[in-house]
């Protein structure tokens, strides 16, 4: 998430903030984007730098579940509050 976030912010299409506790453990993070759109389908400009397909396995081996899990190129995942500790957990 840090190396893209930066980059997203300065072109406006995601922005993300990350909470850490005062040792620098990270404590909660989140990412907000407007819309979605599928990789492919992006102009070059955007779609070139983009997390691959990678993201979405990283993200659900931390918990994260896909809000249609009938769809295998689903990219909308979700995260349950009552599951951020444990997610944080396997963060470590």
């Amino acid at each position: 998430m840090q190396r893209y976030a930066g980059q997203n912010r300065r072109n406006d299409t995601a922005a993300t903030w990350v909470v850490a506790t005062p040792e620098g453990r990270v404590a909660a993070y989140a990412s907000l984007s407007m819309t979605g759109i599928d990789r492919s389908a992006a102009p070059e400009g955007l779609g070139k730098g983009a997390p691959s397909e990678e993201a979405k396995a990283w993200w659900m081996r931390l918990g994260f579940h896909c809000f249609d899990e009938d769809d295998e190129s689903c990219l909308d995942l979700y995260l349950l509050t009552a599951e951020i500790s444990e997610t944080l957990d396997r963060a470590e």
